[in-house]
């Protein structure tokens, strides 16, 4: 083309912008104000940060709505189906301050049983134990925690007794003269 001529019709001569297209959207948690993908320019970085505090703002409204939402529902409420609702959530309470308790008296007996099987850490013996092989008497406290102890330490016998190798290093007794002043005079031949 010559210096004076234009450009045909429909012919780009205007080629948009690297940054022109959208980055693509992302998958879980957007990152933190600061955080751009690579090649954004100014106009996108302020773009995204304004899209951000818009989507703060309206998951900030989403939760005072759900919660104005709440406290209507409340007040629209029988006396008979509030004392309903407070029941219920006292029973999921109940049952959840009850399965705590459960595995703590499992925890506590799995940690004695172990003790008593000289295991090196009872904490392990206690996570070795599969939760479903623990049968609970009327009172919720486990019945054959030692039992399970046991197998695990005949199953893995390496868990239990003695000291724990950690290899190489002499076993037998040091004998006389064994405290680090002799053993630093003998290797400087005094």
């Amino acid at each position: 083309m010559s210096e004076g001529a234009t450009p045909p019709e429909g012919a780009g001569s205007a080629t948009p912008p690297a940054d022109a297209t959208p980055p693509a959207p992302s998958q879980g948690t957007p990152p933190a104000n600061g955080d751009y993908p690579e090649g954004l320019g100014d106009a996108g970085k302020r773009a995204l940060d304004a899209e951000r505090d818009a989507r703060k703002a309206a998951e900030k409204l989403a939760a005072d709505t759900a919660r104005e939402l709440a406290k209507i529902k409340a007040a629209q409420m029988s006396d008979e189906e509030k004392r309903d609702e407070e029941l219920k959530t006292l029973r999921t309470q109940n049952a959840e301050l009850l399965t705590e308790r459960q595995q703590s008296r499992v925890r506590e007996a799995a940690i004695a049983a172990a003790r008593k099987a000289n295991f090196w850490d009872p904490d392990l013996a206690y996570a070795l134990i599969d939760s479903s092989d623990i049968a609970f008497d009327e009172a919720g406290k486990p019945k054959n925690v030692d039992a399970l102890v046991a197998a695990i330490a005949k199953e893995k016998p390496k868990l239990v007794n003695g000291a724990p190798d950690f290899g190489g290093g002499n076993r037998g007794s040091a004998g006389a003269g064994s405290d680090m002043n002799a053993i630093i005079r003998g290797a400087a031949g005094r």
